[in-house]
């Protein structure tokens, strides 16, 4: 792989050639002579330092995008997390934020999550883009890019700490059976109890209409399946005006787990809690647990 990195500053540069320790490296210090090189040389990657500029990085960007192909990963280096910001740098060509100060391991972890997005665009996040022919996604794409690539960070951490980590996927039973009159006000009320048993540092991610995913940081088989049984038993208590009922699949990630990458970790959590909850689905109004922990 061949990575072109735009940047300023020799610490810099030095944790990026630890991260990028097995590509072919070429720096660049000004977009004069990136711009010089991007017409005889194709990169496989561009991480582009917003300090370069300094109130132009934006226009930077522009600039090599217009010069790079269109599948070219663009990656920003910045402490700017405004959402004006963010947005502004996604339609400038940026495909991806790493945070400042650096940290060699999100530099690994969002190349890896980059370059498996791109081959397998589907792969990652095929549940939370799934959506029905009569109600569209809930969420932007945007946005559930960053709420997957906050549960990848707390995978990142689980694994860090050798802490556990489980995942829970909430369904509305029989959800295409419910009049189109009355599916609103049904995720809403599941949407409801969710946050209601919300704790501090859980992360809540919509999927498919009625369908919810909930990452449960430092929380053990046991422990997520009580959190399980209270939403199942809120939900049924609750849902006055229109019956309602969920199944759960429930899967954990814990040490014993074979290392792999966050990407990839929470590809397979994804993939075994689907297998749980269309087992759950088979009767209903029930958890089940993946064996594939």
């Amino acid at each position: 792989m061949i990575a072109l990195v735009v940047i300023e500053g020799h610490a810099k540069l030095l944790i990026l050639q630890k991260a990028l320790k097995d590509a072919h490296l070429i720096e660049r210090s000004d977009l004069k002579s990136t711009l010089e090189l991007l017409k005889t040389t194709r990169v496989d990657l561009v991480i582009l330092d917003a300090k370069i500029q300094e109130g132009h990085s934006l226009e930077t960007a522009e600039k090599i995008r217009a010069a790079v192909f269109k599948e070219t990963p663009i990656l920003l280096i910045t402490s700017n997390l405004k959402k004006s910001f963010y947005q502004a740098a996604l339609r400038a060509g940026i495909t991806d934020f790493i945070n400042a100060p650096l940290d060699k391991n999100e530099i690994e972890q969002r190349i890896a999550v980059t370059f498996k997005n791109q081959d397998k665009p589907k792969k990652i996040t095929q549940i939370a883009q799934r959506s029905t022919p009569r109600m569209k996604a809930q969420l932007p794409l945007t946005k559930h890019k960053f709420l997957n690539d906050q549960a990848m960070k707390e995978i990142a951490k689980a694994r860090k700490s050798s802490t556990i980590l489980s995942l829970l996927m909430i369904e509305l039973d029989e959800f295409k059976k419910i009049p189109t009159s009355k599916s609103t006000a049904a995720v809403s009320h599941l949407h409801k109890v969710l946050q209601q048993n919300l704790r501090k540092n859980d992360l809540l991610i919509p999927q498919a209409p009625g369908q919810f995913i909930l990452m449960l940081p430092r929380t053990s088989h046991r422990a997520a399946d009580i959190i399980a049984e209270t939403i199942r038993t809120e939900v049924l208590r609750t849902s006055f005006s229109l019956p309602l009922s969920v199944s759960i699949g429930l899967i954990t990630l814990d040490k014993t787990t074979p290392i792999s990458t966050p990407a990839d970790d929470f590809n397979h959590l994804l993939e075994g809690v689907k297998r749980a909850t269309d087992e759950a689905k088979k009767t209903g109004n029930k958890i089940v647990s993946s064996d594939a922990s």
